[in-house]
């Protein structure tokens, strides 16, 4: 195949997904997927996020050189079937997939995407020994930024469901599902902060703290680097 969005195409068809899906997973539009596909656009700085959707080498994506079907590689991050020694595998989720934020009060449902595995020596440095309760998802926008960015891999320990301690939870609002920091003020409500200047600032007061639900809480990050 000679162009991208052959190669695209084709990862996209047997992966069985739409360009809407696609282009939601990878926090983009989806005229974004249909410009790659049609050849209006001929390249993205997404390729490595949307490879990671496909499961597909990014490199055979981008280039066509390789072999489409290579486990896919990058830093310290692999994708297979089974563990090896000296990784951990977790359960990569997506929750933005479903609207209905009442199904993220029960942590049992969700939809696999995948089993990553991560090296033991990264997840013991950066999460520590309690880990068996983490998820994967991915960061669903730019709302947190610096901090990371969309696309990269936020690790979420499903066993805190309350407000513990400042710092980056998953939160299902009447409305939607969010990825933001929250801090604890002195009279007991809640600032719900992005880390981009560019999104507001919002309070959650004692008396609508019912009104939110915490999914878990972001223990660590594994940042993906676009090509």
């Amino acid at each position: 195949m000679n162009g991208l969005k052959e190669r695209l195409k084709k990862a996209r068809f047997e992966k069985g997904i739409s360009q809407r899906e696609l282009a939601t997973r990878i926090g983009r539009a989806q005229s974004a997927i249909a410009a790659l596909e049609s050849g209006r656009n001929k390249e993205s700085t997404n390729i490595a996020t949307i490879a990671q959707v496909l499961g597909v080498d990014p490199v055979w994506l981008e280039t066509g050189n390789g072999q489409m079907k290579n486990a896919y590689k990058l830093d310290e991050i692999i994708y297979e079937n089974q563990a090896r020694n000296g990784y951990i595998q977790f359960k990569q989720i997506d929750l933005f997939a479903d609207s209905e934020t009442d199904r993220f009060k029960d942590s049992n449902i969700h939809n696999e995407v995948r089993l990553v595995e991560i090296s033991e020596k990264w997840v013991r440095k950066n999460i520590g020994n309690d880990f068996k309760n983490t998820f994967i998802i991915t960061a669903p926008d730019d709302s947190m930024y610096p901090t990371f960015s969309n696309g990269d891999l936020l690790f979420v320990n499903i066993a805190i469901k309350c407000h513990r301690g400042d710092g980056v939870y998953v939160i299902a609002t009447p409305k939607n599902l969010l990825v933001k920091r929250i801090q604890a003020t002195i009279s007991g409500d809640l600032k719900i902060i992005s880390d981009n200047k560019n999104y507001a600032q919002e309070t959650i007061t004692r008396t609508k703290l019912k009104s939110i639900h915490i999914y878990g809480k972001i223990s660590a990050v594994f940042a993906f680097k676009t090509m």
